[in-house]
């Protein structure tokens, strides 16, 4: 589904993060955006590393996602 993907790179979310502004990314592609930007990604807003938390919720949900609903019922 759409809302298991990463809203910048279109991709799975893998570790994902959440920031204050409430958008949930891939933790690896948003420490390379912050670290280089200073900012969220799509909110814009100043952001540091340090604000930066795991959203477990999403992390479950697509793991379970990935689990039951491929076609080979691959684990990625």
């Amino acid at each position: 589904p759409a809302h298991f993907l990463c809203p910048t790179f279109l991709d799975w979310l893998v570790n994902p993060a959440i920031t204050p502004s409430g958008i949930t990314y891939s933790r690896g592609e948003l420490e390379l955006w912050v670290r280089e930007n200073g900012t969220d990604p799509i909110a814009r807003s100043r952001l540091g590393l340090s604000e930066v938390i795991p959203n477990l919720a999403i992390a479950t949900a697509v793991h379970y996602h990935r689990a039951h609903h491929t076609i080979f019922n691959f684990m990625c």
